[in-house]
């Protein structure tokens, strides 16, 4: 078959400088008609995992090679939208041990902001993502929980892409709220119905606020902790509320402490460092007098 399922790997092989050329292409565009000041989300390549397997023509790519490529995207991508946050597709059907093994080559933890399904069929109403064949497979708990990493669900849509309609499961204020505790973030239809912002709009009021969604702006200043010069740029910070919700999670630079100022509201949180150990607090404060 003349398809990315047999020949991906070959072709990643063969067309590297292609690839990176054809996204940077991508990212000129979106910097010239939306400007490159923005945050832009990129869901990356589903079943990007599948140019590893042993049924490509020539055998797949290694996993080293796979995390290499995709750090090379990301890099090409943000030399021209440094705001750009990235979210990589789960393969729902493979299991913990080997997500595990997966998204460390993929350097997940560094790299990525976001995890996404995507095959449009996820699903609302069950603790499993899609899979639940067997216990070994990951829940969308387990993805919040080993990788901090809220997670952006996809629906309406099956083989080949082929549209299967609105999925009402996603509307059900039960299973949104349950999938929200999991840490869901978002939903994206393929085919929503014509009416569904109205549907939005009735149930916002009896959902869950997510333990992980990025705020609005702020203008605030930041008491700092002495122990916060501890944590070296490119090290894991998170922020932790007084619940115990990871509410941001990324690796620090010289733009993290900036970066709360503006987008996350006054009060106390507990900073956790590269190796999972909590610090102390820290305190937002609003900057008015």
């Amino acid at each position: 078959a003349n398809n990315l399922c047999k020949k991906g790997a070959g072709y990643i092989r063969n067309n590297r400088a292609k690839i990176l050329n054809i996204y940077s292409t991508y990212a000129k565009g979106i910097a010239n008609t939306y400007g490159s000041d923005k945050p832009v989300i990129w869901c990356m390549e589903p079943d990007y995992s599948q140019y590893t397997e042993s049924t490509q023509e020539g055998g797949g790519i290694s996993y080293a090679d796979a995390g290499n490529l995709m750090s090379d995207i990301i890099s090409t991508i943000k030399k021209d939208l440094p705001k750009s946050m990235f979210s990589m597709d789960i393969s729902p059907w493979k299991d913990t041990t080997w997500q595990n093994n997966w998204f460390t080559a993929l350097k997940l933890e560094q790299n990525f902001s976001f995890i996404n399904t995507s095959g449009g069929s996820s699903k609302a109403a069950s603790t499993y993502i899609s899979d639940d064949w067997s216990n070994k497979l990951p829940t969308w708990a387990w993805v919040m929980k080993r990788w901090k990493k809220p997670v952006i669900a996809d629906a309406g849509y099956g083989v080949n892409g082929s549209g299967t309609g609105h999925d009402a499961n996603w509307d059900n204020v039960s299973n949104l709220n349950a999938r929200i505790t999991d840490g869901v973030i978002g939903v994206s239809q393929y085919n929503p119905k014509n009416d569904w912002s109205s549907t939005i709009k009735s149930i916002r009021s009896q959902l869950r606020t997510p333990g992980t969604c990025p705020s609005t702006s702020f203008n605030h200043h930041i008491t700092i902790a002495p122990k916060v010069n501890q944590i070296k740029n490119g090290d894991l910070f998170e922020l932790i509320d007084l619940k115990g919700r990871v509410i941001f999670s990324s690796t620090m630079t010289s733009n993290t402490i900036p970066f709360l100022q503006k987008h996350y509201p006054t009060g106390s949180f507990f900073i956790r460092s590269e190796n999972g150990v909590v610090l102390q607090k820290i305190s937002i404060q609003n900057n008015a007098r």
